[in-house]
């Protein structure tokens, strides 16, 4: 805590940012929403885990079969429905912080401040950044218990960690990069959902190649 006060003096346009962000209601709302989504995805997990026969005589989860393959379907599960928050949520929060304070006339008070130009589009990027990472975190519990069941190994954790924070920082770059050359906001969103739907078509491709290649489905 002693480390955020002494670096948000640095950066004063992305403190102000999350100070707002932090009072507004549709912030905790939408942490609730998907609080809710990954509670159903483990609940469901759960119960079909429970109504499996195997597992009340002893089923080992090491032989590969049911329990642990209901473990990857959770793991999936939870990486699709945090995939579609990014991919869903990201172009809307960023693609009016530039385009905003155009639309306000706000953005020559800024100009006027001693920060340069890539200083107050950094901070408008992490603005926005960081409370998406907060909301992706909320999905951990139940892929950590998705690791536990088996299925799942560590490279397969990894690998899909590095895809969701690349796409999040990518999605969020040219959805600010079209903020900033679009004068409207809805301009910049549309345009940024648009390559964000191409981009939801490779990155569903590329996950379900991996799937293919891990996941064996028991007969």
């Amino acid at each position: 805590m002693q480390f955020l006060k002494s670096i948000l003096p640095s950066f004063p346009l992305l403190g102000k940012e999350l100070v707002e962000q932090a009072g507004r209601k549709r912030t905790y709302v939408i942490r609730v929403i998907l609080l809710m989504f990954f509670a159903a995805i483990g609940l469901a997990s759960c119960f079909h885990f429970y109504t499996f026969p195997g597992w009340r005589s002893g089923y080992s989860v090491a032989l590969g079969g049911w329990p642990s393959y209901i473990g990857t379907q959770m793991f999936y599960s939870v990486v699709y429905c945090q995939f579609f928050a990014v991919l869903a949520c990201l172009p809307a929060i960023m693609g009016g912080v530039i385009s905003g304070e155009k639309e306000r006339n706000t953005l020559e008070l800024l100009f006027l401040t001693r920060m340069r130009p890539y200083q107050i589009i950094l901070q408008k990027y992490l603005s926005r950044i960081i409370p998406m990472l907060s909301f992706l975190l909320i999905g951990l519990p139940i892929l950590a218990v998705a690791y536990s069941m088996g299925g799942v190994g560590s490279d397969q954790l990894s690998q899909i960690a590095v895809m969701t924070i690349v796409s999040m920082f990518e999605i969020g770059a040219y959805s600010i990069m079209f903020s900033a050359c679009f004068s409207t906001t809805a301009a910049a969103v549309t345009a940024s959902y648009l390559l964000t739907a191409l981009q939801f078509l490779i990155i569903y491709f590329l996950v379900l190649e991996q799937k293919g290649r891990f996941v064996s489905v028991p007969r």
